[in-house]
């Protein structure tokens, strides 16, 4: 019962009026971690490689909001 509704959109769903909200974590490297320098290097260019979630899930540009956290390495 749920699929078509949730197909359409759903009732009153308004997508040039929605706002999208997404998270974004930047790597900082401290020399506080025990992780070694080679992991952090790796971890690093891994996370710098991937799509960001706005143009994976094709958002529009003017409506997405990106709250941001500085992770320690």
């Amino acid at each position: 019962m749920a699929g078509p509704c949730l197909s359409s959109g759903g009732p009153g769903f308004k997508h040039p009026k929605t706002l999208h909200e997404l998270g974004r974590e930047s790597l900082v490297f401290t020399g506080r971690s025990k992780m070694s320098l080679a992991r952090k290097m790796f971890f690093k260019a891994l996370s710098q490689n991937a799509i960001p979630a706005s143009a994976f899930f094709k958002l529009p540009p003017g409506r997405v909001v990106e709250i941001g956290v500085q992770i320690e390495l």
